[in-house]
């Protein structure tokens, strides 16, 4: 069959019959990488409207909060907006009840998923890693807050952390330092390990440089979670846990090295997963 034939009777199907279709060809929105970017901590002062505020000084209401609305957004790749009037209309209603920023583009318009802190992760590099743990010590110096012994917060609502395979196999322990990333990140709660050739990474498309969404498939690799009563790590069944659930030669470390910041630090919740990029 020629690969450019459609089916010649469709338009001839009920309305509310097309758009069932349509509706049945738009795609779930999974988790997703975002890549991390320099200068996302910004101080802020806090307002009466955040629960933590401190009536009275400002000197006790400083934050250093890490702004992921700066990691950027990611271009969905949605066939529909492109096909006809009646298919682009299902698609930019789906997009508007799914929090996807509509654009337009010329003729026509690109859909863009901003990052979730609650489902979305935040991709560290190899070239990256230091420079991420190292920005939250050192922009308070920047600041000068050091000379003004500013007492302040950091605050950072990101959730989960995505690091490259090649981050367990190329480097050791003391370079990798995860026992000091939950002092600096306390709101993260997974780290995923990405499996396969970091190339697959989309790159930027013709749209400037906003890059096409890389989504991850998180069910298939093994995964270990953090049982806090009991200070030890659970295979995914939470039962009990199985050599061949810690055997994984990157999930294995990166619990070991965990171990010691988790317990430091009270989590209640953390998981490790191995993950894979799905075009």
């Amino acid at each position: 069959m020629d690969a450019t034939a459609i089916f010649g009777l469709f338009l001839d199907l009920p309305p509310e019959l097309r758009i069932q279709i349509w509706q049945e060809a738009l795609p779930n929105i999974n988790p997703a990488l975002y890549t991390y970017r320099p200068g996302c901590w910004e101080p802020r002062l806090r307002t009466e409207s955040d629960y933590d505020y401190t009536p009275g000084s400002d000197d006790e209401n400083w934050l250093l909060e890490f702004c992921h609305d700066r990691l950027g957004g990611a271009r969905l790749n949605i066939a529909l907006v492109s096909v006809n009037r009646e298919a682009r209309d299902v698609a930019l209603d789906w997009a508007a009840k799914r929090d996807v920023e509509i654009r337009r583009s010329g003729d026509s318009q690109v859909l863009i998923r901003h990052f979730d802190p609650e489902r979305d992760c935040m991709y560290v590099s190899l070239d990256d890693w230091h420079a991420f743990l190292a920005e939250e010590l050192e922009v308070p110096y920047e600041l000068g807050w050091d000379q003004l012994e500013r007492i302040f917060s950091p605050q950072c609502q990101v959730t989960r952390l995505a690091v490259p395979e090649a981050f367990f196999k190329l480097h050791d322990t003391t370079w990798r330092q995860l026992d000091d990333l939950l002092s600096s990140f306390p709101s993260v709660e997974a780290l995923y390990v990405v499996s396969g050739q970091l190339s697959d990474m989309p790159s930027p498309g013709s749209h400037g440089d906003l890059p096409w969404r890389c989504e991850i498939d998180i069910l298939q690799g093994p995964e270990v979670f953090w049982d806090h009563e009991n200070e030890n790590w659970l295979p995914r069944d939470g039962v009990k846990e199985t050599q061949n659930q810690l055997c994984d030669e990157v999930v294995q470390p990166a619990s070991r090295e965990l171990y010691q910041g988790l317990v430091y630090c009270r989590k209640d919740a953390f998981r490790i997963c191995k993950v894979y990029l799905v075009k």
